[in-house]
């Protein structure tokens, strides 16, 4: 399998389950925030794996192995995954029980500083 074509396939994958993550919880489809969180985290994605296709495809080839040798980051990444797994179920369940209300200015703002660059 080519590196376009696993890449791709991984996209499509992740783009698959952290929708599922997002909208299996809300209980429908009609979660606009869920929509907008998905395309603020995919978009600037796909042009960044574009752009390091065409110009160092061996770091892609290095970062789709996933592989952490050392036992302490081995432990922090077990951590990072659960933390972001709660991350991504917590808001479609918010949406379907509707514990919480915020104005769109808010969740703009919270895009922003989602997205902010340090």
């Amino acid at each position: 399998m080519t590196l376009k074509s696993r890449l791709a396939l991984r996209f499509l994958l992740a783009l698959g389950v952290l929708g599922a993550l997002l909208f299996i919880p809300a209980g429908s489809f009609r979660f606009w925030q869920g929509w907008a969180y998905l395309a603020i985290s995919f978009i600037p994605g796909f042009f960044a794996f574009t752009y390091f296709y065409k110009h160092d495809p061996q770091l892609i080839e290095r970062r789709m192995q996933f592989k952490e040798k050392v036992r302490e980051q081995k432990r922090i990444m077990t951590f990072v995954y659960i933390a972001w797994l709660v991350a991504f179920v917590l808001p479609g369940l918010d949406h379907r029980f509707g514990w919480s209300h915020q104005p769109v200015f808010f969740f703009s703002q919270e895009v922003s500083a989602t997205n902010a660059q340090p």
